[in-house]
């Protein structure tokens, strides 16, 4: 018992381990099985992995959102996102974050890699620099879009459209990137609540902005191609 409380994480065995050796150690092991710890590491790391992807997710797609908000104060437009998109965003963001991202599989060299140290942060300073310079890269082709719009001339509702069309794209594509950066070959194929969310996504994103009805709901108007 000292000794699995003197130790870091301290491991008892749950069917022939003694009481006293279970109420000091850290992890009791039901099935009595030490290779029951290996995984566990993986799931822990797997675990830590994807919160880190989500949560740098997060950061980065909140960016070019805070962005079109703020346009129309800057450049004196009408105003692109209305609470109605942003309800809209947030059903592809949630589902990005809680189905995508948190579901992910380890990477093949999860357990050849090196513990982090116990203090280390959910998001690194570095970590938050790129993903909110992936996030202006992202709100700089949405206003891209939404210029080049206007500069073809068209009616006002349109270039709005193209840009919560553009935004979504972005969204969309920053899950991806989230999601296989850190893995290579046919492992970026694995994970079919991507591929769910991505049809979802863009099936609504065609309803709302060509189909007049909802298009009305949104403040659009159905764009030409």
């Amino acid at each position: 018992a000292p000794a699995l409380m003197a130790a870091h994480v301290g491991v008892a065995m749950g069917g022939r381990g003694t009481d006293v050796a279970r109420e000091a150690a850290s992890i009791v092991l039901l099935d009595d099985d030490f290779a029951s710890v290996v995984r566990a590491i993986r799931m822990g790391r797997t675990i830590f992995a994807n919160l880190q992807r989500a949560a740098r997710y997060i950061v980065a797609v909140h960016v070019p959102i805070a962005g079109l908000a703020l346009m129309p104060l800057v450049l004196g437009t009408p105003l692109i996102l209305l609470p109605l998109h942003v309800v809209f965003l947030e059903m592809v963001i949630d589902p990005a974050c809680s189905i995508v991202l948190e579901r992910e599989p380890p990477a093949p060299d999860l357990m050849r890699r090196p513990p982090r140290p116990a203090g280390t942060p959910l998001l690194e300073l570095a970590m938050i620099i790129k993903s909110m310079l992936l996030g202006v890269s992202a709100f700089a082709l949405v206003l891209l879009v939404y210029l080049a719009a206007i500069r073809a001339g068209l009616p006002s509702p349109q270039p709005a459209a193209l840009a919560f069309s553009a935004l979504v794209a972005c969204n969309v594509a920053l899950v991806h990137w989230h999601q296989a950066a850190a893995r290579s070959g046919s492992a970026r194929r694995t994970n079919m609540a991507f591929w769910i969310t991505l049809v979802v996504a863009f099936a609504l994103l065609a309803c709302l902005t060509l189909v007049p009805a909802p298009a009305r709901w949104f403040g659009f108007v159905p764009v030409s191609l």
